[in-house]
């Protein structure tokens, strides 16, 4: 066999596997975009402010969830040593209780704030490892400064936190958390947490300030 054939059908086979490859392993595919931080702030607040009359509004509180990291907002609400007192298979469901009581005293007074409110991104920065979106929320005339905290995980950014003026969501219900478990113990928050989250959402009160409905209120 001559030199030239032997050069040829080696590129070929070069060829051929190249071509396999590319089939096999799409690089395109393989790595999905992930939401950038102020992304993340939109989806949210697109969710939340749906209006009453928009079918499964009141309901949409899975594509808001989506959104947020409640295993991060539960373990800075104790803090790492009162994290520490629960046991792995307690901390699960402190995570889905969390995420209960989000819904059910939160979300309602997000939405009446978003609905009737609107917020207009004015800058991005970095406290620690966490990403802040901050910007002003217009709402019954006034304006107040609305700062939305993430932190990044394996899925993204996800929101742990917002601020208006000197109250911070997670602040506040770190209070709440740690006052609960020092008083009750781990057992004791969890079955307080259990019956609190069998209750249905509240009304919302239409003369409470933007920071106040934001924070989740007294």
């Amino acid at each position: 066999m001559s030199r030239n054939v032997k050069s040829g059908s080696a590129k070929t086979l070069v060829a051929a596997s190249l071509f396999a490859l590319a089939v096999w392993h799409p690089v395109a595919a393989a790595t999905p975009k992930i939401a950038n931080e102020r992304q993340i702030v939109e989806t949210f607040i697109a969710a939340v402010s749906r209006p009453d009359k928009t079918p499964n509004a009141k309901s949409a509180f899975g594509e808001v969830a989506q959104n947020m990291d409640f295993e991060e907002m539960a373990k800075r609400s104790f803090g790492d040593a009162g994290w520490a007192k629960f046991a792995p298979d307690e901390q699960k469901e402190v995570t889905a209780l969390f995420k209960r009581l989000v819904e059910i005293r939160f979300y309602p007074r997000w939405r009446r704030v978003f609905q009737n409110g609107h917020f207009e991104v004015s800058s991005q920065s970095r406290d620690g490892n966490d990403s802040l979106v901050l910007g002003a929320l217009q709402m019954d005339g006034k304006k107040s400064e609305l700062t939305f905290r993430l932190s990044k995980s394996r899925e993204g950014f996800r929101l742990v936190s917002m601020k208006v003026k000197d109250k911070d969501l997670l602040e506040r219900t770190s209070s709440r958390m740690k006052r609960g478990l020092k008083r009750k113990g781990a057992a004791g928050l969890i079955a307080y947490l259990r019956k609190k989250t069998e209750e249905a959402p509240r009304d919302v009160s239409d003369i409470q300030l933007p920071e106040e409905l934001i924070s989740g209120g007294k």
